[in-house]
């Protein structure tokens, strides 16, 4: 489109120096192509900037993609015939010689075209998210405007609703589609979860007084207000894409909340201490971009740690075959949504690539058996996962709503026999910056 663009204006600049009249038909050629220009950048943000499932996005995408090819290569063809003509080209004078070389001219031009296209369309699309995440922006817009209460920190209504908007539409262009959703069904199953898992987790970020700790993807704050208490002078800061979360967390006197987008965190390189994720990376769309981040924030001499899942890794005893088709569906399903719920196995070769230093794996295992404390609520919880996919495991055709009765069925049943056991094991890692 570039090439085609220049080779327009030239043609344009002949004919009102030469011909005024000549050009135009140039002039409803413009007319049209810039329309075109025009429709297809709309198609293509609106792309970058939809909800939509990863389909139909590039599906939009691609449209808006092919209907700028076209406009620039139209612009190319009309400044061509328009050189040609303003300049009295006669095609039957040319020579073979003269044929290779125009054919030469035109290959380069569409050659040198497509990537400048493709660099100007990266160009635009970083120029509005600089403008988006520019300091000066950020604390005219997002700056919490925060005051102390009994309850903890609560963020001024105001401001926050502009600085909320303006993470939300920044965020969508990288995000996955949560596939859990924030039904009430599913907070109760977070909190649930929080009970099982959080006393581990705690004792694996190894917190000490003084710390200042970041959580990227906090949730319902439950775990942030654990961590807060495990010593004194210990201050959270939770980030939470979700208002709703945010709305539910828990208010700790050491724990705030932001709300942003953990491709693009809202914080100085080098603010924390500490900086940790969980069940969160499965959920993103670029999650090496994410520990970037994570690894720009943290100070020199910190830690990084997450916990992620495998989900392949859930083994039931007796087996149930029911529940484990739909479960490897649940796992398609997610990765069609953009995230990856076997992202556990991958986390050591991310951190690599992310750039950190002393990298240690580690597991969180899960063990439990029919009349230990937590059988009943790990059974509960994977029932949990499967209800609050069970629409878009339906509407995607992946599982039909018999399958998903029928393994809820194995489950309920699975609980209440004697001889029945599970084990699964969580994926963790902790680096240097």
């Amino acid at each position: 489109m570039v090439a085609g663009l220049a080779v327009f204006v030239v043609a344009t600049l002949l004919a009102w120096l030469r011909d005024w009249t000549n050009a135009s038909w140039l002039i409803l050629i413009a007319h049209f192509t810039l329309a075109t220009v025009g429709l297809s950048l709309l198609l293509i943000l609106f792309a970058l900037q939809s909800t939509e499932p990863t389909r139909t996005k590039r599906r939009q995408f691609g449209l808006g993609t092919v209907l700028l090819a076209m406009s620039g290569l139209g612009m190319l063809l009309a400044g061509v015939a328009g050189i040609a003509r303003l300049t009295r080209f006669d095609p039957a004078k040319m020579t073979g010689q003269g044929w290779i070389v125009l054919s030469i001219l035109i290959t380069l031009l569409l050659f040198l075209g497509i990537p400048l296209l493709m660099n100007v369309l990266e160009l635009l699309v970083g120029l509005a998210n600089r403008a988006i995440r520019m300091p000066a922006v950020r604390r005219l817009i997002q700056r919490p405007a925060l005051r102390a209460t009994g309850s903890g920190v609560v963020f001024d209504q105001t401001v926050m609703a502009a600085a909320n908007s303006l993470a939300e539409n920044d965020a969508r262009s990288h995000r996955a589609a949560y596939i859990h959703g924030t039904a009430p069904s599913e907070q109760e199953r977070l909190k649930l979860l929080n009970r099982l898992t959080n006393g581990p987790f705690v004792e694996f970020l190894k917190v000490h007084p003084g710390m200042r700790v970041l959580e990227v993807g906090s949730g319902l704050g439950i775990l942030a207000a654990e961590v807060a208490a495990t010593a004194d002078r210990v201050e959270v800061v939770g980030l939470e894409r979700s208002s709703e979360q945010i709305t539910a967390a828990v208010q700790s006197p050491r724990v705030s909340y932001v709300q942003g987008d953990a491709h693009q965190l809202p914080f100085a390189d080098g603010s924390f201490d500490l900086v940790y994720c969980r069940y969160l990376l499965e959920h993103v769309t670029d999650p090496e971009r994410v520990l970037r981040e994570m690894r720009r924030v943290t100070r020199a001499g910190g830690r990084v740690a997450a916990m992620e899942n495998d989900i392949s890794l859930v083994r039931l005893d007796p087996p149930c075959a029911g529940f484990d088709a739909v479960w490897s569906a649940f796992v398609d399903h997610q990765r069609r949504l953009g995230g990856d719920g076997l992202i556990g196995r991958r986390l050591f070769r991310l951190f690599r690539a992310a750039g950190f230093s002393q990298i240690e794996l580690s597991v969180q295992p899960e063990l439990h058996w029919y009349g230990s404390p937590g059988f009943a609520p790990w059974i509960e919880n994977l029932a949990g996962n499967i209800k609050s996919g069970q629409q878009g495991l339906i509407e995607s055709g992946l599982c039909s709503a018999e399958q998903i009765e029928h393994a809820l069925t194995e489950l309920a049943a699975l609980a209440s026999r004697d001889d029945a056991s599970m084990s699964f094991v969580w994926n963790r890692v902790a680096a240097l910056p």
